[in-house]
């Protein structure tokens, strides 16, 4: 993985590792089936929200850059991290146990 940085946001990969970290947060405040069971529906929801305040905070005030268009893919980008994210969970697991 490159050096960390805010336009990890931007990708689909990038994004994942960041939801990863999250997630394992999150795990510690549900119990083990409700997380097993909503992890994927919270990681999708992380990653929209993420790739939805990268796309804002990388557009310009005024240029029309955050436009349907932006959103659109800022939305698809957080659902295919927050997805991607939860197989990293699911390797790791198995690596580990």
């Amino acid at each position: 993985m490159q050096e960390p940085s805010i336009g990890l946001l931007a990708s689909a990969a990038g994004l994942a590792g960041v939801i990863w970290l999250i997630m394992q947060l999150v795990r510690t405040l549900m119990d083990a089936a409700s997380f097993d069971r909503f992890a994927p529906v919270i990681a999708a929801g992380v990653g929209i929200i993420l790739a939805l305040a990268y796309a804002f905070v990388a557009s310009s005030p005024g240029d029309g850059t955050f436009d349907g268009q932006a959103i659109l893919q800022a939305i698809l980008v957080g659902l295919f991290g927050g997805w991607m994210s939860q197989n990293v969970n699911t390797m790791v697991r198995r690596a580990a146990g």
